[in-house]
């Protein structure tokens, strides 16, 4: 083991001089504190039947062969009939408690949120931006999915079963949320990629975000039948974006495959469509 030598010279009041030299191991090296885990032992805590806001992290892992099991005893977790944090309940395990699916535990360790838990086994998977401002701009983009997910699922859920959210960018602000607000996000992809030169949203190469647009687009497009909702998917970059993102191996091992389960539970399907009774605006 390396050795450190110190040399200290002292003069006392007597006008004595004395030397003293000390030799001691070097400590060793803290770990870099960058340093990840392994990704052995990735588990989902998730809702039985259907895949929902977990896809993403599951197609992360596909993606880059990282093994995963998906855990539905929500009771638990969240305790008896529970399907989030209540009453002060928490896992009595040391680690930080998770508001709702999806839950990721992995080396004792508890995280929750769906951009966050596809964040984090993004990381692991090399699919996280390297730099800074891309690293933001990825935050920013996982955030426009998180919008995506839930303004479709409050469209499909609404008295007007989405006309309103679906409808061609009718923009009137004195009546609240703009009208064609789907068809705004869908614009606003096809300019960003523009913008990325593609086939990702930043460019070149893949990130946890990329995942994250693609699942919540897929969730959309599932809501509603083809001909309401596939017009909106035309534009070239956004077709190029879904061809890129299908060839992939996240897709490939789990789309079509035993593995996939149905994205959305019965009721938001396209076949339980039914034309809204009251018009959105």
């Amino acid at each position: 083991m390396p050795t450190i030598t110190t040399t200290v010279t002292s003069a006392e009041a007597s006008g004595v001089v004395t030397t003293q030299t000390t030799t001691e191991a070097t400590p060793e090296p803290a770990a870099a504190s960058g340093a990840l885990p392994s990704s052995e032992g990735i588990r989902f805590l998730y809702h039985a039947g259907f895949s929902g806001r977990l896809e993403g992290a599951m197609m992360v892992c596909e993606d880059a062969g990282i093994p995963y099991t998906i855990d539905t005893d929500m009771a638990g977790y969240f305790g008896e009939g529970g399907i989030s944090w209540a009453g002060g309940k928490s896992p009595g395990d040391g680690s930080y408690p998770a508001f709702f699916t999806p839950v990721l535990f992995h080396n004792g360790f508890t995280l929750g949120n769906t951009n966050a838990v596809t964040a984090y086994v993004g990381k692991l998977a090399g699919l996280y931006p390297t730099d800074f401002e891309t690293d933001m701009a990825a935050m920013g983009m996982a955030g426009y999915a998180a919008d995506i997910w839930s303004e479709s699922y409050a469209a499909r859920s609404s008295d007007d079963k989405g006309d309103a959210f679906l409808k061609d960018c009718d923009y009137d602000y004195a009546k609240g949320k703009a009208p064609g607000r789907f068809k705004k996000f869908c614009l606003f992809f096809e300019d960003y990629l523009a913008k990325s030169g593609g086939p990702y949203f930043h460019g070149e190469a893949c990130n946890y975000s990329d995942w994250l647009v693609f699942s919540a687009l897929r969730a959309a497009k599932g809501m509603w039948p083809a001909e309401m909702v596939d017009p909106f998917f035309q534009t070239p970059k956004l077709k190029g974006f879904f061809a890129a993102m299908n060839a992939r191996k996240g897709s490939t091992a789990y789309l079509g495959t035993d593995k996939e389960m149905p994205m959305l539970y019965p009721s938001m399907l396209p076949e339980d469509y039914t034309a809204g009774t009251e018009p959105g605006f």
